[in-house]
């Protein structure tokens, strides 16, 4: 399956397509983290075959590897990179030039660290 084709069946959920470039570690953290959390993800990642990739969830149906693709990342609702990952890479790049939020893998989870922080200090609403 393409990544053209296959963004175009899918039915995005919430915050619409969640592209993880970067396939290492972490990027597996986050896709996993994602996919539990009933986000749309894809990955994509410039080598071609990566370690980790069989690891994936299944319901992780776009997987574009060989190249970090520039198509998949314009149709992205939020890209997620891994460290590894240069800003400057020319698909990055490109996706940031159209204004689609790149954030870090590190970032995500800082914002979501806050989110319950904050979340937990809020008062419970009184019973009527």
């Amino acid at each position: 399956m393409t990544a053209h084709n296959a963004t175009e069946t899918l039915i995005h959920k919430g915050n619409g397509l969640q592209v993880v470039v970067g396939l290492g570690q972490s990027g597996l953290s986050v896709a996993h983290y994602l996919a539990k959390q009933g986000y749309q993800v894809a990955v994509t990642d410039a080598q071609v075959a990566p370690t980790l990739a069989a690891q994936l969830p299944d319901e992780i149906e776009v997987r574009q590897f060989g190249n970090i693709d520039a198509e998949l990342l314009q149709q992205a609702a939020r890209i997620i990179i891994s460290p590894g990952i240069s800003l400057d890479t020319p698909a990055i790049a490109a996706a940031r030039h159209a204004n689609i939020p790149v954030v870090s893998d590190i970032q995500l989870f800082v914002r979501l660290v806050r989110c319950r922080s904050w979340r937990s200090q809020a008062p419970m609403p009184k019973a009527p």
